[in-house]
């Protein structure tokens, strides 16, 4: 199974640390992929929705339910 972590912040942010502890905890034989946000949200969407229609996650984690990363996920989930 495929996870997709997506991320409110940058790598050092609380979000990042957390996302990172999640996904190095996932039971062998399922895969994680982060990505994470910069500073503009708008941007942040198409980053998030790129990364999921390219990795077609099974799960999609929305790390701190942020405006960007919830919408990138309803939209895909919609569209795939």
């Amino acid at each position: 199974m495929t996870i997709a972590f997506l991320v409110n912040g940058d790598a050092e942010s609380a979000a990042g640390y957390r996302a990172r502890a999640f996904a190095e905890r996932l039971e062998s034989g399922n895969c994680a992929t982060l990505v994470y946000r910069d500073s503009n949200k708008l941007d942040a969407i198409k980053l998030f929705s790129q990364h999921l229609r390219a990795a077609q996650p099974s799960v999609t984690y929305v790390m701190d339910m942020a405006f960007s990363g919830v919408l990138a996920g309803i939209w895909h989930k919609l569209r795939y």
